[in-house]
């Protein structure tokens, strides 16, 4: 016989709390090792016969775009900017740089109805 669905997420979350130390008892989540560990493949792509590389998007800065995607794509690029922003790009083309670098990232295209456009 299975648990009822609201139990399992329930002993999934105290799990999660007892491993994080949040339920008083145990060990503090050490989150500057988590990022350390947590390095990810940056995303690489060719445009205008140039090659350039986004980080990882679990590897950005929170702080960059405040949810912005042109903001983020801006921040990703860096010193590579100048080059990228000289090239064409159509909004499809765009769509799909976003959509692939969300893909590469770990982020299932649709699940948060997120377009660069918003």
């Amino acid at each position: 016989m299975t648990a009822p669905k609201g139990r399992t997420v329930q002993a999934a979350k105290s799990t999660t709390a007892r491993q994080n130390g949040q339920n008083g008892h145990g060990n503090v989540f050490d989150l500057d090792a988590y990022q350390a560990e947590a390095v990810q493949e940056p995303f690489r792509f060719t445009l205008g016969g140039r090659e350039f590389e986004l980080p990882h998007l679990l590897c950005m800065d929170w702080h960059a775009g405040d949810g912005i995607v042109s903001d983020m794509v801006r921040a990703g690029l860096g010193e590579q900017w100048e080059a990228f922003n000289g090239c064409r790009l159509t909004a499809g083309g765009y769509n799909e740089l976003w959509r692939q670098w969300k893909e590469h990232s770990g982020d299932v295209p649709g699940e948060d109805g997120a377009s660069p456009g918003s």
